[in-house]
């Protein structure tokens, strides 16, 4: 069944293309943007990772959107490897590597994501962890090997309940619970946790939502000031 498109999608997709309009570079459109439940879904090809980057700026700022979900093809790179998370029979993106402990329909790769995550170093563009991180256990060495797996301009989108959401409790299987302050902690360089910074976080009453890319080797984390844009 086609999803259906909320007035309220329809006017922040027309908000944000019109403010991208106003950047001379992206007069000539190579790529697409689409709203769904207030998360802005950028498909297709770009020229450069700047203008990805750009464009990831520009979404953020504006006012209703939640995530950033944009796994584009880059001109003269290959196709982005994305990998989804505790999938289950439904991934968000069909061509996705759907990572989950049990063989349903679409899953691609059967394992304990609990345990080390069966990818190589620095080799993932996105990877997508959608209503599972509510239910880990070993959450740190999760982040952890999230943080290994994704290349230095990848992305981690992430959306857990929200802590005062019914759906928080009423589900047995969630053993932790979330607002924008555990968000934060991700953000944090500690001896034994590897950061992220975020692209955008945010929060409904149901839901939070966070896109956060690693903070690899000697990057520098959030100074104080924009730690507070985004958790204060």
């Amino acid at each position: 069944m086609q999803e259906m498109i909320s007035e309220v999608d329809t006017t922040l997709c027309e908000h944000a293309n019109e403010i991208l309009s106003y950047y001379m570079r992206f007069s000539r459109r190579f790529f697409n943007l689409q709203m769904r439940q207030r998360v802005a879904h950028v498909s297709g090809t770009l020229p450069s990772r700047n203008d990805q980057f750009t464009i990831r700026k520009i979404l953020s700022r504006v006012r209703g959107i939640h995530a950033i979900w944009d796994p584009v093809r880059i001109v003269g790179s290959s196709p982005p490897k994305v990998v989804d998370l505790g999938c289950g029979n439904q991934k968000q993106y069909p061509d996705s590597i759907g990572v989950d402990h049990h063989a349903y329909p679409g899953v691609n790769v059967v394992a304990d994501i609990e345990n080390n995550l069966p990818f190589k170093d620095n080799c993932v563009d996105h990877i997508f962890a959608i209503h599972i991180l509510e239910h880990v256990h070993h959450l740190k060495n999760l982040m952890n090997e999230i943080h290994r797996v994704l290349k230095p301009d990848g992305v981690l989108h992430l959306m857990v309940p929200h802590v005062n959401c019914d759906n928080a409790v009423a589900d047995p299987t969630h053993i932790r619970f979330f607002n924008k302050k555990t968000i934060s902690f991700f953000c944090k360089r500690t001896a034994d946790f590897s950061p992220f910074s975020p692209i955008c976080v945010s929060q409904d009453s149901t839901t939070i939502y966070a896109d956060l890319i690693p903070v690899k080797d000697n990057q520098i984390s959030l100074d104080e000031k924009n730690f507070s844009y985004y958790f204060e």
